[in-house]
């Protein structure tokens, strides 16, 4: 049993998710944002138990599509014709393609190889994506029109059609044809940091996995969403604890329309409200604990002002200013005994600055050098010391003075000095961080003030004093002046009034009178919040609803995620990996390696699933020491041949020699990856159709080349252009592509076209004529020289010499010389892109030059045919 049947056949107990997923897979080879958007619907939809059994994925054609796809029909195709309204074909031209051997449709690029790629790809089996069909930009009205064509197949003697109307198809035969292109080729090896060969079959599984990813990707973007539309009732009934606000606050996916419905304020209990609110201002009025509570709710605003005036005062009181007085002192006294320490220690000495505080970093830094560099202690006025910053020897008098410089950085008095500069920074930090700004207390000043009379005038007075104070106490720190001599402001501080205000609430507490309505009040309380609640739910209800239809959508997501665990895809593939991947196939691949000339890569066959792939991992062999993945470290080339490599070995597994198509497979790559791309698509059409869309003219002759080598049937089509209209077909193909003998045939009639046309043309006209005509006579006769004289041993575009080759090169006289010399020399002064002297220019062939250079050119080419 094929891969392709047994996944189908394992699917028929699963998810109708993963049926559909695999079905599209299967149908439409890679699936749009718009498939994953279906099948998030379908998990929905099962989640719910809804799903319509008339839109279940049919098994049975199920398996009929992948019979085609592995059965042993040899499937060929004959045509593309019938095309309508896709991109800008032109309606009625027929495509064709020979059914055996290699047809190679030519066409620079806008020409309508890729709308006809396209079409195939839609119609046939392909890894990666289909293209979109565009609709004909050209013609008004063509998006509202179906985009059809019409694809005729011939298989087990009898002509078919498939017709593909937008992007369905009426028949799956065509599944049998595989086709390549750079979609393909990177659907092989992206995704993985690693390289692999992953079969059609598994590849399948891997695209289910991907598919359910990005339907769990949907439902994580939608949950998001949700979240985001969130309606926060909690912070509209925290509030509120009722039997109605609880159910509110308690609502989730199971709560219905009706619980909340049920929920909403009545009219009679409207009017209720303003009644219950009457009852409870007259039970407060008279409730003394609501006083007690104001009462208390106007000490806690006070006190925190009170305590902050209080903490500003002690810091300028008589005993701060004496503490900060001897912290000045003993500063200045210290300093002093410091400047005598230094005088001494420093006086006789010629440079300014010794002992101050850069030299002590500087004379410390020595010290850590030294210490650093050597064992003995610093400073070392030994015998054979050293100075540590000039490096020369210590002379007496320089031993005498470090020991004096050690002495005085001991000293203590130079210690005290630094103890008590700290001293008075700490001071002067402390003044400094004195907090005078009130701005965040107004209104408790403004309240304050409303219960003391005057007191916005102390308060304003105490700050204003405290500010001069402040800045006094900072400057006399900076500049080490006296604290004693500061002058004392005289004035009523307002902490005083703050305690009176204090003190009377107090007493008034202490004075009310219990009084007991608490039970009246909590009643009529209760039922107004219920009522207020109730209120509230009816002005929210719009809201509410949408919120109950939201935590049901998420429940649903909850639930749909729970189906999408892939383990069993995995493990599935696991057993089909090694079921299926064999030894043979694994032979196969790496023959088809070897083919492209890959001499270094290994294959590790690997198991293990991940994420539902089965690889064959290539890595580089031994002979490389290098960590970086494969992937990094391969060519575009070599990627595109792996790539190439694996769609040959799968061919291998189907039964069938069913057509294959490449659309631009050497696109973007050199001559040696193009040579070698081409002899293996040569030897393949020996054994089965074989069509080619290339814009690229060496290729095209590379595969003419290997076609006459390998004696495979070889045909080209031509396509070209209007400004609106492609996919025109050529009637005669680029002269480039031509043989020789049909390009000494059509100058032939070229010169009978200049001929006929004499008389008429224009000096100016016939010479343009005659330049053409001697360039095509000049490639013709390099192609003679390549083809005919060298047996092609050398070739302009190649990169070598095949000697084997002379074996067959002719007997080459000079008579024989003359001639190609003479057709040459005349096509290099005519050649079109030559920039001749305006003399040079005035010589033009007569027309019987033309007649005797052609025919010339055509008993040469009898001659060397003759020869060969």
């Amino acid at each position: 049993m094929s891969i392709h049947a047994e996944i189908i056949e394992w699917l028929g107990n699963k998810s109708e998710l993963w049926r559909e997923a695999v079905n599209r897979i299967i149908v439409k080879n890679q699936l749009t944002d718009d498939d994953i958007k279906d099948l998030v619907d379908i998990n929905k939809s099962e989640v719910l138990g809804k799903i319509d059994d008339s839109k279940k994925v049919d098994m049975e054609a199920l398996k009929s599509l992948a019979e085609s796809i592995d059965g042993s029909k040899d499937v060929v195709i004959n045509k593309i014709y019938n095309t309508k309204n896709i991109s800008a074909l032109k309606e009625g031209v027929e495509l064709t393609f020979e059914q055996k051997g290699l047809t190679v449709v030519y066409g620079d690029n806008g020409t309508g190889k890729s709308s006809y790629t396209s079409i195939l790809k839609h119609v046939c089996n392909t890894r990666g994506d289909a293209p979109s069909l565009n609709h004909n930009l050209f013609i008004k009205g063509s998006e509202a029109k179906k985009n059809t064509a019409e694809v005729e197949y011939f298989s087990e003697g009898e002509n078919g059609v498939v017709i593909l109307d937008n992007d369905k198809v009426n028949d799956n035969i065509l599944k049998a044809v595989d086709v390549f292109d750079t979609s393909s080729a990177k659907h092989y090896i992206d995704g993985e940091n690693e390289i692999a060969f992953i079969p059609q079959g598994l590849s399948i599984l891997e695209e289910l996995v991907s598919a359910i990813d990005k339907v769990r990707e949907h439902f994580v973007a939608e949950k998001e969403t949700l979240i985001l539309k969130k309606f926060s009732y909690e912070s509209i009934f925290n509030d509120y604890k009722t039997p109605s606000a609880e159910v509110i606050k308690n609502i989730s996916s199971k709560t219905s329309d009706r619980d909340i419905n049920s929920l909403i304020i009545s009219k009679e209990e409207e009017k209720e409200i303003e009644k219950i609110e009457k009852e409870l201002n007259e039970l407060k009025k008279i409730d003394p604990k609501n006083r007690i509570r104001e009462n208390e709710s106007k000490i806690r605003r006070f006190t925190p002002v009170r305590d902050k005036l209080e903490r500003i005062d002690k810091a300028f009181i008589e005993k701060e200013f004496q503490r900060s007085a001897d912290i000045i002192k003993k500063y200045q006294d210290a300093k002093e005994t410091s400047k005598i320490a230094s005088k001494e220690a420093f006086g006789d000495l010629s440079v300014k600055n010794i002992g101050a505080n850069t030299w002590k970093q500087l004379w410390e830094a020595a010290r850590k050098f030294y210490e650093n560099s050597t064992e003995e202690s610093f400073p070392n006025t030994s015998d054979d010391s050293f100075c540590p910053l000039c490096l020369q020897d210590l002379q007496e008098e320089a031993k005498i003075r470090f020991n004096s410089f050690e002495e005085y950085v001991k000293n203590d008095a130079e210690k005290k000095l630094i103890e008590y500069q700290k001293e008075v920074e700490v001071l002067k930090n402390n003044f400094l961080e004195i907090d005078l700004n009130f701005e965040d207390t107004k209104p408790i000043i403004n309240e304050l003030n409303q219960l003391s009379e005057g007191f916005d005038v102390l308060f304003t007075k105490f700050i204003d004093v405290k500010s001069e104070l402040k800045k006094s106490c900072v400057e006399r720190i900076y500049n080490y002046e006296d604290f004693l001599g500061i002058e004392k402001v005289k004035f009523i501080s307002p902490i005083k009034s703050i305690n009176e205000i204090i003190d009377e609430l107090e007493k008034q507490n202490q004075s009310l009178k219990e009084e007991s309505v608490d039970e009246q009040i909590k009643e009529a309380t209760l039922k107004l919040a219920e009522l207020k609640v109730k209120e509230l739910i009816k002005k929210h209800q719009k809201e509410l609803l949408c919120e109950l239809k939201r935590l049901e959508q998420l429940s649903l997501i909850e639930e749909c995620v729970k189906k999408l665990n892939t383990s069993r895809i995995t493990s599935f593939s696991n057993n089909l990996s090694k079921k299926h991947i064999s030894d043979s196939l694994k032979e196969k691949f790496e023959a088809e390696l070897k083919g492209f000339g890959f001499r270094y890569l290994e294959i590790v066959q690997d198991t293990k699933g991940i994420k539902g792939k089965q690889y064959n991992f290539l890595k580089l062999s031994g002979n490389y020491d290098t960590e970086l993945p494969l992937k990094e470290v391969l060519s575009e080339g070599e990627h595109r041949c792996i790539s190439l490599a694996t769609f040959f070995s799968e061919l291998a597994i189907s039964e069938h020699k069913s057509a294959i198509a490449f659309d631009d497979p050497v696109s973007s790559l050199d001559h040696k990856w193009r040579r070698r791309i081409a002899k293996r698509i040569v030897e393949e059409s020996i054994n089965r159709q074989v069509i080619v869309f290339t814009h690229d003219i060496t290729f095209a002759l590379e595969l003419d080349k290997f076609a006459k080598e390998e004696s495979s049937s070889f045909s080209m089509r031509g396509l070209t252009r209007k400004p609106t209209e492609t996919g025109i077909i050529l009637e005669n193909l680029p002269w480039e592509l031509l043989d020789i003998k049909k390009r000494i045939k059509a100058l032939r009639e070229d010169y009978k076209w200049i001929e006929r046309k004499f008389n008429d043309l224009t000096e100016e006209e016939y010479k343009a004529n005659a330049k053409e005509f001697y360039r095509k006579m000049r490639i013709t006769m390099e192609s003679m020289v390549e083809r005919l004289i060298l047996n092609e041993s050398i070739k302009r575009f190649g990169t070598d010499i095949s000697t084997q080759r002379l074996k067959k090169v002719i007997n080459f006289s000079y008579g024989d010389y003359q001639i190609v010399d003479s057709i040459m020399s005349t096509g290099s002064l005519y050649f079109r892109g030559h920039d001749n002297s305006p003399a040079m220019n005035q010589v033009i062939p007569t027309i019987e030059d033309l007649q005797e250079d052609i025919t010339k050119m055509e008993e040469f080419k009898k001659k060397l045919d003759g020869w060969s």
